[in-house]
């Protein structure tokens, strides 16, 4: 069995222990006391991705390269609430945000992230990952004209916790 599938098998064979409502409620309730001065009150998590570079391959080299770092590699992705999530390794060049959508993720965080007044619970990226209501970002100089300073504020405070 190859590794991602032995991930997979892993991953969604326990989703519906670890991802539910009434864990979500949960940690809705315990996150909310550890970041009671966030900017971002529905935030219940934080999601990245990470590069490890690998050994030059005979094989398949383009689908390893990652433009942005310049070096062969796989990429995995994770978000972070009390327990976590690891989706990966894939190869190097694919996009954080293509990593997202293969992980499903999104469609298990609108079935469950809700907080006991059925207001939407989000994670935290970076500006990689695209908008939604259960996935919040930094505000960025490419979608306003300029960061105020309110915004300004937001990123950072959001930065330290």
């Amino acid at each position: 069995m190859a590794f991602q599938e032995v991930i997979d098998a892993l991953v969604y064979g326990f989703a519906d222990e670890y991802l539910d409502e009434e864990e979500f409620s949960i940690l809705y309730d315990l996150y909310k006391s550890q970041t009671m001065y966030a900017p971002l009150r529905n935030c219940v998590g934080f999601i990245d991705a990470t590069v490890l570079s690998i050994s030059r391959t005979d094989k398949n080299q383009r689908s390893v390269y990652n433009d942005h770092k310049r070096v062969n590699a796989l990429k995995s992705q994770w978000f972070a609430l009390l327990i976590g999530n690891l989706f990966g390794s894939v190869e190097g060049c694919r996009h954080d945000a293509a990593m997202l959508r293969e992980s499903n993720i999104l469609t298990v965080l609108e079935r469950v992230a809700h907080n006991p007044a059925a207001n939407d619970l989000c994670l935290y990226g970076d500006p990689a990952y695209p908008l939604r209501p259960q996935l919040m970002g930094p505000y960025c100089q490419c979608d306003v004209p300029v960061l105020t300073d309110e915004m300004k504020a937001f990123n950072k405070a959001m930065s330290a916790v």
